[in-house]
C-alpha cells in the first residue's frame, strides 16, 4: 500500500523526542566527547574572568565550539554558529538541548583574546597526555615535516617591507622564495610571508612545522613561523619540542631531503638519534617495506 505524502505539522511540545537518542552509537562526536576532558579549560581560565557584571558561555562550551571549527572545516565562527541551532549532532556535542538558545559567534572570537596562546598550549598538552596515558604515543619513532597555510589575506594589499631590504635579511631568506616577494609584506596580516617553489605560484601565509609518532599518528609537536621559513632551521626545536611535549626521547626521526644539512646531522649525533631520509614515492607505495630494509641497523 502506497505511503501517504508526509505533511509537517509543527508542534508546540516534543514530548517523546530525546537528543540523545538521535545521535548514532558510532558517531565519531560521540568517540571524542567520552575520551575526551573539555571541562579542564574552566580551571585554567578561571581567573582571566570578573566576579560581577554578565555570566559567560561555559569555557568548556566555547573550547567545544573551536574544535568543531576544525574538526569540522567550517570556514569561519560566524558560519558555524549559524549552522549550531540546526545540527542535532553539534548541540549534543556541546550539551545544548534543541530549544537552547546557542551563543552569537563573537563569543568564541573574544574567548580566543582573553584566553591567549598559552590556554591552548596546555589544552594541546592535556590532550597528548591522555594519548601517552592510553598507550597511543611511544615515542620511538616520530616524522618532521611542515606544511603551507595561506594566509587570510589579500595578495593585492601589499607593500615594501623597508625594514628587511634595508638590513638585507632577504639574503637569508628560502632558497625557494622570489626575492620580489621576499621584499613585500602584507597590510592586512604583516606576520605572514611570501612563498614560492617550482612550478608553483607564491602563497602568501604561513607554515605549520609538526612532529608526528609513528606509533598511531599522534601529532606531539606544532610549531608555526611564516612561510618562507626553511624547514631545516626549524627542525631542530620541533624534535626538542617533541621531547619536551611528551617526555620520551626518539631513536629515530624521519624527514624529507629539505632538512637535510650539516647541523641537523650534527644535533642528531650528539643527541644519539638515527636519521632516516625518505622519498615522496617510497612514502606512497612502499612505506612499510623501506622501514623493514632501513631499520636492520
Amino acid at each position: 500500500m502506497l505511503g501517504k505524502p508526509n505533511q509537517l505539522q509543527p508542534k508546540l511540545f516534543y514530548n517523546s523526542f530525546s537528543i540523545e537518542q538521535r545521535i548514532h552509537k558510532d558517531h565519531p562526536l560521540r568517540k571524542i566527547k567520552n575520551l575526551t576532558d573539555f571541562s579542564f579549560i574552566r580551571s585554567e581560565v578561571r581567573d582571566l574572568y570578573g566576579y560581577n557584571g554578565n555570566q559567560s558561555i561555559d569555557p568548556a562550551v566555547i573550547l567545544k565550539l573551536m574544535f568543531l571549527l576544525f574538526y569540522e572545516n567550517v570556514k569561519s565562527e560566524r558560519a558555524l554558529t549559524d549552522q549550531l541551532s540546526a545540527r542535532l549532532d553539534w548541540l549534543w556535542f556541546c550539551d545544548y538541548d534543541i530549544d537552547s538558545k546557542t551563543p552569537n559567534h563573537s563569543v568564541i572570537s573574544k574567548a580566543r583574546k582573553r584566553w591567549g596562546i598559552d590556554v591552548f598550549t596546555r589544552f594541546f598538552q592535556n590532550i597528548l597526555q591522555q594519548c601517552i596515558d592510553a598507550n597511543l604515543v611511544d615515542g620511538e619513532i616520530i616524522h618532521i615535516d611542515s606544511s603551507t597555510i595561506k594566509a587570510n589575506a589579500s595578495k593585492d594589499k601589499i607593500i615594501p617591507n623597508l625594514k628587511l631590504i634595508s638590513e638585507g635579511l632577504y639574503n637569508q631568506l628560502d632558497e625557494t622564495t622570489e626575492d620580489e616577494n621576499s621584499r613585500k609584506i602584507s597590510k592586512t596580516d604583516p606576520d605572514a610571508s611570501f612563498v614560492k617553489k617550482k612550478g608553483s605560484p607564491s602563497v602568501l601565509g604561513y607554515k605549520d612545522h609538526r612532529a608526528v609518532d609513528d606509533k598511531h599518528g599522534i601529532i606531539t609537536a606544532t610549531i608555526t613561523t611564516a612561510a618562507n621559513v626553511r624547514d631545516d632551521k626549524v627542525f631542530k626545536h620541533t624534535v626538542e619540542k617533541s621531547i619536551s611535549n611528551t617526555k620520551l626521547k626518539p631513536s629515530i626521526t624521519v624527514a624529507d631531503t629539505g632538512y637535510c644539512y650539516e647541523n641537523n646531522f650534527e644535533y642528531l649525533y650528539d643527541s644519539n638519534i638515527k636519521k632516516l631520509y625518505f622519498s615522496k614515492r617510497i612514502w606512497k607505495h612502499n612505506l612499510s617495506g623501506f622501514f623493514q630494509r632501513s631499520f636492520h641497523l
